[in-house]
């Protein structure tokens, strides 16, 4: 029976060389991140070759926003201020909460919240700054406190799922999105 024992050794031998690993990439992926009065902080950015007026529109109307951001399934006006987000989880679950705009400045900035009761409590906004060169930066801003808590955005950000990672590849497909001119049709409520 030695051979099972040898295999026990050496599966514990690579876990205990991983384990030190693991623990400091979790470690410094908590540390890393910004803390706000919601938990996790994430700011991103991405200059766009568009006008303010332009980006606000899309952006404004909410259903839009699945088609530049991987992780929504579906987002429902409900109202002037009032949305039903849906996002598609890791193994193909979904999530769903209601948003209500809390700021909205027409081409300058849109702030929302999700709603009391939420599965996940967060709050965010978007800013379009004009440039010079007569483009948009376009910051996003959001504060969340993740279902799993800090560990659980360890854990996603080991695998590129944190909500950073995916802001910042959405506002990169937004970018191309809006400079090969996706259509930015507005609801009038």
């Amino acid at each position: 029976m030695p051979f099972p024992f040898a295999r026990l050794a050496a599966g514990l031998g690579v876990a205990a060389v991983a384990a030190p690993w693991l623990y400091r990439r979790v470690r410094r992926t908590i540390l890393s991140h910004d803390r706000g009065n919601r938990g996790i902080k994430v700011d991103a950015a991405v200059t766009v070759n568009e006008t303010p007026e332009r980006l606000y529109r899309f952006w404004r109307q909410v259903e839009n926003l699945p088609h530049v951001m991987s992780h929504l399934k579906s987002v429902t006006a409900q109202g002037p201020r009032r949305s039903r987000w849906t996002v598609t989880l890791p193994a193909g679950t979904t999530l769903a909460w209601d948003a209500e705009i809390i700021n909205d400045i027409p081409n300058t900035l849109i702030a929302w919240q999700a709603v009391q009761g939420s599965p996940v409590d967060h709050a965010g906004s978007v800013h379009f700054d004009p440039t010079a060169a007569g483009g948009t930066v376009v910051r996003v801003s959001l504060q969340y406190d993740p279902p799993a808590g800090e560990l659980g955005h360890a854990l996603a950000a080991l695998f590129g799922e944190d909500a950073r990672s995916k802001i910042e590849e959405d506002l990169r497909t937004f970018k191309q999105s809006m400079e090969r001119g996706a259509r930015a049709d507005t609801v009038s409520w």
